[in-house]
């Protein structure tokens, strides 16, 4: 489909790889200024539920406003027409096979965005915010697509039970090393006195005033 779209309108393609990674409304995206841009994230002031949210860039959704400012505007799509890349999509789903598909619409790639989030482990809450969704009964549409992931619940305890291993086994190797150490050790004798705490060896005491 992008490759389709993108021959007809190069920058309708570049819309449709930030949208797919960004989970962005269409409308937030083409209401984007330049200004919105900063440090690899996005901001998206003017939303459906009226509450700005930012989001972390892939690197191919940075690539695709980095390619955008060849299109001028106040903003990397502000350019587009909503109208025209409706018309462009529309002919690249027929031109793919989808014309008989009521769900290949430029919404799809909102969902696409949010599906791979799901399967790839993500949790529901972060994909929530991520998406922009004003209730979590909204992101629970896509808890189905993260059934087939418990095997990461097994790799992740697999992961915990090691680390407890090793930290068991580094304090018994250090409890041994303190052990080893600590005997048989030499008592220091003191000054004038011998091994068996006596007086020295070959000494004679002498009376006070002698």
């Amino acid at each position: 489909m992008f490759s389709t779209i993108g021959c007809s309108n190069p920058h309708h393609e570049l819309l449709c790889r930030f949208l797919v990674d960004t989970g962005a409304r269409i409308g937030e995206a083409l209401a984007l200024k330049w200004g919105d841009l900063h440090n690899n994230t996005v901001t998206f002031w003017i939303t459906k539920s009226g509450r700005s949210r930012s989001v972390p860039l892939t690197g191919r959704a940075a690539q695709a406003l980095d390619l955008a400012r060849a299109f001028g505007g106040s903003g990397p799509f502000s350019a587009i027409s909503y109208p025209n890349f409706k018309y462009n999509w529309n002919r690249a789903r027929k031109e793919n096979g989808f014309s008989d598909d009521p769900h290949m619409v430029p919404h799809i790639l909102r969902h696409t965005c949010a599906s791979r989030l799901v399967q790839a482990g993500i949790d529901l809450r972060r994909v929530q915010t991520f998406l922009g969704h004003q209730t979590i009964q909204m992101t629970l549409r896509y808890a189905h697509l993260a059934t087939n992931d418990l095997d990461q619940c097994a790799i992740a305890l697999d992961a915990a039970n090691m680390a407890a291993v090793t930290k068991s086994q580094s304090r018994a190797s250090s409890d041994h090393s303190r052990r080893g150490n600590g005997s048989p050790q030499a008592h220091k004798v003191p000054p004038g006195k011998g091994e068996s705490g006596g007086k020295r060896a070959g000494s004679t005491a002498m009376p006070a005033g002698k």
